[in-house]
């Protein structure tokens, strides 16, 4: 023990001495994070010191995203135990809201100078509220099941392949990928919540929290040439989708589209893609693209008809914004047979 009497001299009279034994030479070597307390540890204190492991306590800073803070808990715990400790701070678990805020705490809690949390799972703020029994079942893949313990809604997820799996009612971040077992860095997975990881907390504001690096922005999409097209009967229009800045997109988005207009679908006119694996009323860009095609297929029915317009609008998404060219008016000629 050391003497508070004496300075740094330890019971006895003998120096105190870090990284070598007295009378002998100092070890090949560094030390990090030396602290000397006045008391013995609590039991939860060594369990602590213990689990975080070679992280100690070179733990992410707090960084500010969209006016909110985020950091990690003070030790690897179950959620219950992480969201306990974020509501003390102001916060909670982290509610992810979209694909780049996603990608925000991958790249900040997952690479560069905290690259060793990519060896380790995350807690998120998903919870269920009742059993899942694989990830076919509806509810699951809907997200009927699950809810931010902020309150937030759920409409945004980034489930692992084969996940929720019905491992149990709590979430992580990199649960499969820290295990070598997926490929898909950051993605969720449903776990027991008897699991103890580092959490990541969401404080709503950033008083004194110096903000984070720069992020990638979400793609911004338009439609090339303008808002209005004339043509007549048997004859196309074409409509390219693109970025607006033309660069690839990073990740898969899907944009929704609607269609109306005076004109009557199928009787008038049909709508196609250039995209053969999407449903009917959107389009996909895949990870690299810049540019998709709708297809107004205007049909010759010979009719009398005044003129008629079909109205193509891009719909918004959580991913992406719009450009103000995201809709068209598509004006068929006044048939005169």
């Amino acid at each position: 023990m050391i003497n508070t009497n004496s300075g740094r001299a330890l019971s006895g009279g003998s120096p105190l001495s870090f990284g070598s034994k007295q009378g002998t030479g100092f070890f090949n070597g560094m030390i990090d994070e030396v602290e000397i307390f006045s008391r013995g540890l609590t039991s939860s204190e060594v369990v602590a010191i213990y689990g975080a492991a070679t992280t100690g306590k070179c733990r992410p800073s707090p960084v500010c995203y969209n006016g909110h803070s985020y950091f990690l808990t003070r030790q690897a715990e179950t959620q219950d135990q992480a969201e306990a400790e974020a509501v003390n701070a102001g916060g909670h678990l982290v509610a992810i809201n979209g694909l780049f805020e996603n990608d925000f705490l991958i790249n900040t809690f997952l690479e560069g100078r905290y690259a060793f949390f990519n060896n380790h799972p995350l807690w998120i703020g998903l919870v269920s509220d009742g059993p899942i029994a694989n990830s076919q079942q509806p509810s699951a893949i809907n997200g009927d099941n699950f809810h931010w313990t902020n309150g937030d809604p759920l409409n945004f997820t980034f489930w692992d392949d084969s996940e929720p799996s019905g491992a149990g009612p709590a979430v992580a971040m990199n649960y499969l990928a820290a295990q070598s077992q997926s490929i898909n860095r950051g993605a969720w997975s449903d776990v027991a919540n008897s699991n103890e990881f580092f959490g990541i907390v969401e404080v709503p504001n950033c008083v004194g929290v110096p903000a984070a690096p720069k992020q990638p922005h979400p793609p911004q999409f338009r439609i090339v040439g303008g808002t209005k097209r004339n043509t007549v009967e048997d004859r196309d229009v074409t409509l390219e989708i693109t970025t607006v800045d033309q660069q690839p997109v990073a990740h898969n988005t899907t944009i929704p589209f609607s269609v109306g207009g005076t004109a009557t679908n199928l009787q008038d006119y049909l709508v196609s893609t250039d995209d053969a694996d999407s449903v009917a009323g959107q389009i996909t860009f895949l990870p690299g693209e810049i540019s998709h095609f709708i297809t107004v297929s205007v049909r010759l029915d010979q009719r009398n008809e005044n003129k008629e317009t079909v109205i193509v609008n891009l719909q918004n998404g959580p991913n992406y914004t719009l450009n103000k060219n995201h809709k068209v008016t598509i004006t068929i000629a006044k048939n005169k047979s």
